[in-house]
C-alpha cells in the first residue's frame, strides 16, 4: 500500500510447487479491499524469459511492493526484479529493462523495503541470493551493492586439503557456485550455479579437485578439474565425469571420495554409483553400486 493511499491492495498467487517448479497464477489489484465485496482487476504477468536463464520458482522467491508515492506502480521480485507501470513490465535487473538483456544483478531475489527521504526521495532495497542492493534515488534499475564486509554466503558443503600445513579449501555455496581459497582473503570461483559437494585429491591436492552443482540442462553435474581450475571462468578445465543415467535425482548429485583412494568415488541418485578411476582416467567410468531404491508407491527415491 502506498503512503497516504486510501486503500489499494495487490495480491499475488503462485501455483503449488511440483518438483522444482511453481508457476505464477496471477497478480490482482483492488482499490476497495475493505469493502464487503471488493472488486479486483488482474495485473498482466511479466513476460517469460526466453534466454534459458529462467525457471518459474515462485515457491522460492516471490514478493510484491507498491511504490510509496504512487499506488499504480508495482514492484515484484523473483528470479529478476520487475517494475509494473500501466500495462508494461520492466526487468530492473537487466540492461535495457528487457528480458533479453544481460543480468546486471544477482538472480533469485526475495524481499524488498523502501528507504524514504526528504523531498519525495525513495530508494528500493532488495535482498536476494547475492546479498543486499539499493537503487539510486528515483532511478529504477540502477543499483549499488551494500555487501562490502558482509558475510552473506551459505555454505552447503566443503573440503579441506589433507596436508596439515595447507590453507587450501573448497566451498560449495547456495546460489554462488563453488570457490577455492588458498590462504588469502579472496575466494576464486571454480564452478557455476549452486555449489554442492566438494573433494580434494590427497596425492595431487593443488590440481585435482571435484565439485558438484545444481541442475543444468535437466541434469545435475559432477565435475573435476585436473589443473586447479586455471582455465576458468570457462569450463575448459573441467571434464564431465558423471554422465547421469535416466534416474530420479535431487538438486545435486551428492558424492563422497574415499579417504584412502583418490580415484574411488561414490555418488547417489535413486541408486548408488561407483567410480574407480575418477582422476586417473581420461574418461571416468561409473557403474551401478546398488539396486534402484523405490518408495512405498514403487517410485524411485532420490538420495539427498
Amino acid at each position: 500500500m502506498a503512503l497516504g493511499s486510501s486503500g489499494t491492495l495487490y495480491v499475488g498467487v503462485a501455483a503449488k510447487r511440483v518438483d522444482y517448479v511453481a508457476d505464477l497464477i496471477g497478480i490482482w489489484r483492488s482499490s476497495n479491499p475493505w469493502a464487503p465485496t471488493p472488486t479486483w482487476t488482474q495485473v498482466p504477468n511479466p513476460p517469460a524469459i526466453s534466454d534459458g536463464e529462467f525457471s518459474p520458482r515462485y515457491w522460492y522467491h516471490f514478493s510484491l511492493s507498491v511504490d510509496p508515492f504512487d499506488d499504480t506502480v508495482l514492484y515484484m521480485t523473483e528470479y529478476d526484479v520487475w517494475r509494473h507501470v500501466d500495462t508494461f513490465w520492466q526487468a530492473l535487473s537487466r540492461n535495457g529493462f528487457t528480458t533479453s538483456q544481460k543480468l546486471i544483478m544477482h538472480p533469485d531475489n526475495h524481499v524488498m523495503a523502501w528507504v524514504i527521504g526528504a523531498f519525495s526521495e525513495k530508494r528500493l532495497l532488495v535482498g536476494g541470493d547475492g546479498g543486499i542492493l539499493i537503487s539510486k534515488n528515483n532511478v529504477p534499475g540502477s543499483w549499488d551493492e551494500l555487501n562490502n564486509g558482509l558475510a552473506t554466503m551459505q555454505i552447503y558443503k566443503g573440503a579441506v586439503d589433507p596436508r596439515p600445513d595447507s590453507f587450501l579449501a573448497i566451498a560449495g555455496m547456495q546460489d554462488n557456485a563453488s570457490a577455492v581459497n588458498t590462504g588469502t582473503p579472496e575466494w576464486n570461483t571454480i564452478s557455476f550455479g549452486d555449489g554442492g559437494d566438494c573433494a580434494i585429491s590427497s596425492s595431487n591436492p593443488d590440481t585435482q579437485w571435484a565439485v558438484s552443482y545444481d541442475v543444468q540442462d535437466g541434469n545435475p553435474d559432477l565435475l573435476r578439474t585436473l589443473d586447479g581450475g586455471k582455465s576458468l571462468p570457462t569450463q575448459a578445465a573441467f571434464d564431465l565425469s558423471f554422465d547421469l543415467l535416466p534416474d530420479t535425482h535431487t538438486f545435486y548429485v551428492h558424492f563422497e571420495k574415499s579417504p584412502r583412494n583418490d580415484d574411488l568415488f561414490i555418488a547417489g541418485t535413486a541408486r548408488l554409483w561407483r567410480c574407480n578411476n575418477f582422476f586417473s582416467s581420461s574418461s571416468p567410468d561409473w557403474t551401478q553400486n546398488s539396486p534402484l531404491m523405490l518408495d512405498g508407491n514403487g517410485l524411485p527415491v532420490a538420495l539427498s
